[in-house]
């Protein structure tokens, strides 16, 4: 197998599913992994009609997350893109599926847990990403879990490990079939 140098992957997966922890690891082994909720300029809620930009702040409830969608920001991640040779973009959201989103990434993999491991992921006290802490955004991604199930792209390719950095690297690598430099 021979090492790709230079490629752009993203990992998805559902509230819970490990995409923070995964890279906080991948990181810790010298890839350059990002988590997309921490580029504010990537990642940001939006109204639903308005596609305005909307915080969601102590206000917030079930009726407005009902209303709004985290999206990712096509121009700059383009841009952000375009600076790295090697990333490894973990993060989710609801413009995911946009051919120019997915354009721009060689492979998406997305992790594949059981159900009861993303309902255990949003209790974790460990967790780092906030969403999903309030009552009222668990019972939300609960709710929605088996939409987003339905809605998985059928040429995304579902990651099974579940605890080790290294696996999910040998996982990618199988798939792939190239090593990842890092």
């Amino acid at each position: 197998m021979e090492y790709l140098e230079k490629y752009k992957i993203r990992i998805t997966g559902y509230a819970g599913s490990g995409k923070s922890y995964f890279c906080e690891k991948l990181q810790a082994l010298g890839y350059r992994a990002f988590d997309a909720d921490s580029i504010p300029e990537l990642s940001m809620w939006v109204d639903k009609k308005t596609l305005q930009p909307d915080d969601i702040n102590s206000n917030s409830d079930a009726d407005w997350l009902k209303n709004h969608m985290w999206v990712w920001d096509k121009k700059y991640l383009k841009k952000f893109l375009d600076h790295e040779d090697k990333v490894i973009l973990m993060g989710m959201c609801r413009n995911e599926q946009d051919e120019e989103i997915s354009g721009l990434f060689d492979h998406t993999f997305y992790l594949d847990p059981a159900d009861a491991d993303i309902v255990n992921g949003l209790k974790s006290e460990f967790r780092t990403n906030y969403f999903g802490k309030e009552k009222y955004q668990f019972d939300y991604a609960i709710q929605e879990l088996p939409s987003y199930k339905k809605q998985i792209p059928r040429n995304w390719v579902a990651l099974k490990t579940r605890d080790d950095a290294m696996a999910l690297v040998n996982e990618i690598e199988g798939i792939s079939g190239y090593m990842l430099e890092q």
